[in-house]
């Protein structure tokens, strides 16, 4: 019903706004990788402004100040801004970036932080018609659609504030959640480190191995230790050198493991 209601509301936009609005209406339920599939590939136009969810923007002159940068540097495929993370919980509101930052980023700064506050994004029209197939399997699909987009430029940051991140916490974790997650994130790095190879080989081995690592921790959380020593293996095979990397969190899990579990 309430669905419902909310289709009637977007349909009444798209009335009053034909002009702008292009309203894409699944006839059945075809899952969110789907519709995200649908959505990124249906746009015409030379840019497209990555939106999603119910973060917002709060300058009115943002696109016109990321589309002009783009027109004047052709070398750059995307151009981004930082946010404003809004706690509904909390109430608090931080900087997504707190630092000092560089202008210009490539793919490799994607793989090592989280670095585009997602409604910041205005990218060139690059997307093809068929997606690699490591789109169908992309639990971050802003990820693998931005690294994707930089095999046609750079990436830049500009210094403005531009646009708000809202943060809904659940506020209990769901183990099990996390492990399917994680899981499935892992199977979208293999995908994509096969696309991509050579190029960010240890970039992705050193991600894999991290994913690896928190779901060994995950599962030791719920009793799971077979599988979590089974799941730190898989973390040494893939990047051995996440002994150093992780020792801290490699230390704690020695002590989880080390504990008798309560339905021994």
């Amino acid at each position: 019903m309430i669905i419902q209601q909310m289709v009637e509301i977007i349909k009444k936009y798209k009335e009053k706004y034909s002009d702008f609005i292009k309203l894409i209406l699944q006839e059945r339920n075809v899952g969110a990788a789907r519709n995200w599939l649908d959505l990124i590939t249906s746009p015409k136009s030379k840019y497209i402004a990555y939106f999603e969810g119910d973060d917002y923007w709060t300058d009115s002159l943002k696109l016109q100040k990321q589309i002009d940068f783009l027109e004047k540097h052709d070398d750059f495929a995307l151009c981004f801004h930082n946010a404003i993370i809004e706690n509904h919980l909390s109430g608090s509101k931080i900087l997504f970036h707190t630092k000092k930052m560089p202008l210009v980023f490539s793919g490799d700064d994607l793989l090592k932080q989280w670095l585009i506050p997602t409604a910041s994004a205005v990218m060139r029209n690059v997307i093809p018609e068929t997606f690699p197939s490591f789109f169908n399997q992309a639990t971050h699909g802003d990820l693998a659609l931005f690294l994707y987009v930089t095999q046609y430029g750079k990436l830049a940051m500009l210094p403005e504030v531009m646009s708000v991140y809202r943060l809904n916490e659940t506020g209990v974790t769901n183990n099990f959640k996390g492990i399917k997650h994680n899981l499935s994130h892992i199977e979208q790095c293999q995908l994509m480190k096969d696309y991509f190879k050579p190029k960010y080989w240890y970039l992705f081995s050193k991600r894999i191995s991290t994913y690896y690592l928190s779901t060994a921790r995950l599962s030791a959380k719920i009793g799971r230790k077979e599988e979590a020593f089974n799941y730190c293996f898989k973390a040494f095979r893939w990047f051995p050198l996440v002994f150093f990397d992780k020792f801290s969190e490699l230390f704690k899990l020695i002590i989880e493991f080390s504990i008798p579990s309560k339905n021994a």
